[in-house]
C-alpha cells in the first residue's frame, strides 16, 4: 500500500486523507459516546495528525483565496478536536465529522471518472508543493515515522 500511496494520484490521495479523518472523528466519537476516553484519545490525535498534513500540503501561491479558506477551515476543526479532546464532547466531533464529509464529496466529486481534466489539474494546483511532483507522495516520503502513510 504504501507504494501506491508514494506514486498515487494527488487528488485520489486527499481522498484518502478524508476518508481517514472522517473515519478517526467517527471513531472518536463512538469512544468517548461509549466512555472509552483513552482510545477515543487516540482517534483524536489520528485526525489531528491528517489535518495537519492536509493543512501543510496546501500551496497558497496557486491556491488563492481556496487555499486561505481551506487554512482557515482546518484550524476551526483542530479547534474542535482540541476542546472536544479536552472535555471528551461527541458534539464537537460530530461538528468535525460533518465539516470533513463535506469536503470529502467535493474531493470525491473531483476524483471521480466524470471530472474533467483541466478540474483535476486545477485542483492539483491547490495541493501540490511542486510543479510536477506529487505533493503527498513527497511528503509521505520524508515522514519521520513512515508506518502512518500505511494506517489511514
Amino acid at each position: 500500500m504504501e507504494g501506491s500511496v508514494l506514486s498515487g494520484n494527488p487528488i485520489h490521495l486527499v481522498v484518502l486523507m478524508y476518508e481517514a479523518a472522517v473515519a478517526s472523528a467517527r471513531d472518536a466519537r463512538h469512544e468517548f459516546d461509549a466512555g472509552h476516553r483513552n482510545a477515543g484519545s487516540s482517534a483524536v490525535s489520528k485526525c489531528s495528525r491528517i489535518i495537519t498534513q492536509l493543512s501543510l500540503s496546501l500551496n497558497h501561491q496557486k491556491g488563492g483565496e481556496i487555499s486561505q479558506n481551506l487554512k482557515r477551515l482546518y484550524a476551526y476543526m483542530q479547534r474542535q478536536l482540541s476542546e472536544a479532546h479536552a472535555s471528551y464532547r461527541s458534539d464537537k466531533l460530530a461538528e468535525v465529522e460533518r465539516l470533513l464529509s463535506t469536503l470529502l464529496e467535493a474531493w470525491s466529486a473531483l476524483a471521480s471518472s466524470e471530472a474533467s481534466v483541466s478540474a483535476l489539474e486545477a485542483a492539483s494546483s491547490y495541493i501540490s508543493n511542486g510543479d510536477s511532483a506529487c505533493a503527498y507522495g513527497d511528503y509521505f516520503a520524508g515522514w519521520e515515522n513512515p508506518e502512518l502513510a500505511v494506517t489511514f
